[in-house]
């Protein structure tokens, strides 16, 4: 284990996997519990963070930036404030970027699939769970994240297509359940990747940046 460029606590597993399939070097600047305007590290202060410290600069290739999960469930039935923090924070997550880094190309990632037919699955006996919330919500970030890449100079990189058929509800899920005593494969917190989904995920990403 080591600390982030923001004191967060990571495994480096996703930046092995990006550096495995890419060469190249990573900056690591995550933090669980990150968001762009609501709790925890916001995204534009961790960029800033990083052109403090000289990693972020105008001889950086790649900025990679994957959030926005934090941003939805918090304002419940908001979707009003829910929205006007995705906007408006990967908007200043990007300015901020391109200040520091003008060459660089900025990837926002969309999250791997969650849901399967409208179903979400919350154990390791995978019962699906008709949870309708969790369904719209997954296309709405998804729907957002690329409309606001796309609208602001960024690449919006599709993760749903290699993560078909491995939602919550399946038995090779990316995913560590709420409540998993039974995964497929290794993980450190419930509701975020486990160890197969981080390998595939981080490959995505290396396989997409520039070279």
């Amino acid at each position: 284990m080591a600390n982030t460029g923001v004191g967060c606590v990571t495994d480096g597993s996703i930046a092995y996997e990006i550096t495995r399939a890419s060469g190249a070097h990573v900056d690591q600047y995550q933090c669980a519990g990150a968001s762009f305007s609501t709790g925890g590290y916001h995204i534009d202060d961790s960029l800033r963070t990083a052109a403090q410290r000289g990693d972020l600069n105008p001889q950086t290739k790649n900025v990679v930036i994957v959030a926005g999960a934090n941003d939805t469930y918090p304002y419940m039935a908001d979707i009003q404030g829910s929205e006007w923090a995705l906007r408006n924070g990967l908007r200043s997550a990007i300015n901020v970027a391109r200040f520091h880094a003008p060459g660089a190309k900025i990837t926002v990632v969309g999250y791997p699939r969650v849901t399967v037919n409208n179903n979400t699955c919350l154990t390791s006996s995978i019962i699906p769970l008709p949870i309708s919330q969790v369904p719209a919500t997954e296309n709405r970030l998804q729907n957002t994240l690329r409309e606001v890449a796309q609208a602001n100079g960024a690449t919006f990189l599709d993760a749903w297509p290699i993560s078909t058929g491995h939602s919550t509800c399946s038995p090779d899920r990316w995913w560590v359940n709420l409540v998993d005593p039974v995964p497929p494969a290794p993980g450190n917190l419930p509701l975020h990747l486990n160890a197969n989904g981080t390998h595939a995920y981080g490959q995505l990403i290396g396989r997409n940046i520039a070279r």
